[in-house]
């Protein structure tokens, strides 16, 4: 054999290799491509479901301390029975004392849990459309009418701890800026 044909068979052997070479490594590209795929709709499962748990874990917390004051204020009115605090025997006022401390306590409470979800609301933690849907008038009540029970704890809005529960208030009722 001459080193020419050697060197045609080499050259033949080559390209033969190249191309089986060229074939695997679409393949697995393309099996890669699909890995990655259902890697990114798995994430986004995730991603979902880690939602998912947040928005739960804020209504849990926002029930919980909603259902701590709607207790304490079922406690206040047995002792007050639509008395105005000069009515009430001295025995009810000191019966009364720790249940007012104790509904103070309930409403902060109540509020950080709100303050809590409006800070994952703008920082997009949570789905911003369905949280603003299930929240909207809740958030509005708190505010208004402004002699209810929160007002003490939201007012004046420059010295209140609620920052992101104000600027939630805001971004949804204020009027002049939709």
């Amino acid at each position: 054999m001459s080193i020419e044909t050697i060197s045609a068979i080499i050259a033949g052997i080559s390209a033969i290799v190249s191309v089986l070479a060229l074939i695997f490594s679409i393949k697995y590209s393309n099996k890669s491509a699909e890995s990655a795929k259902q890697a990114n709709k798995q994430a986004s499962v995730a991603n979902d479901i880690a939602v998912g748990q947040a928005e739960n874990e804020l209504r849990r917390d926002i029930a919980n301390a909603k259902i701590r004051y709607e207790d304490i204020c079922a406690e206040v009115e047995e002792i007050t029975e639509g008395k105005t605090p000069k009515e009430l025997s001295e025995i009810d006022k000191k019966k009364l004392q720790p249940k007012l401390k104790r509904m103070n306590s309930y409403i902060e409470e109540y509020l950080n849990a709100y303050e809590n979800a409006c800070s994952k609301y703008l920082d997009k933690k949570i789905d911003v459309g369905r949280f603003k849907k299930s929240y909207v008038s809740e958030i509005r009540n708190l505010f208004e009418p402004p002699d209810n029970a929160f007002n003490k704890f939201l007012h004046p809005e420059g010295t209140s701890r609620y920052k992101a529960l104000w600027k939630v208030y805001r971004e949804w009722n204020d009027l002049e800026n939709q």
